[in-house]
């Protein structure tokens, strides 16, 4: 009969947490919302969101994962290794050039060569994207 208490009890607190756990997730800890700091709060082409949107995926996982959590081994391996730098390069680029060359928000379509670097960063970033887990 204790046993059966126990379960019940267990049962209860889990579907309790999991509530809690859903409330948060909905309201306050938006994990599955991704909101690109340097976009202005209006109309943008569908291409450029999307180049956002990665680099910002990109960031929260360097300054809220990568850099703070120095206990992972991150040299354990070449390619481990090679994707921490990758991202670590792919960061400085966006922080840096990128924001700088795009203040004025123009479509990159306007310069072919930059449209196609671009497009070669987004890919260096879809190739190392199992790499950013938590």
């Amino acid at each position: 009969m204790n046993s059966n208490k126990q379960k019940l009890r267990y049962r209860i607190k889990h579907w309790f947490q999991n509530r809690w756990w859903e409330l948060r997730a909905w309201s306050w800890d938006r994990y599955s919302t991704v909101k690109p700091r340097n976009l202005p709060h209006t109309w943008i082409d569908r291409e450029e969101l999307l180049i956002h949107v990665m680099f910002e995926v990109l960031s929260n996982f360097v300054e809220k994962e990568l850099r703070p959590h120095q206990d992972i081994d991150w040299d354990c391996s070449e390619y481990r290794s090679h994707a921490r730098d990758e991202m670590e390069d792919l960061y400085r680029w966006w922080h840096e050039e990128y924001s700088w060359r795009n203040e004025d928000f123009v479509s990159l379509q306007a310069d072919e060569a930059w449209y196609a670097f671009v497009t070669h960063q987004c890919l260096r970033l879809s190739k190392i994207r199992g790499y950013m887990w938590s």
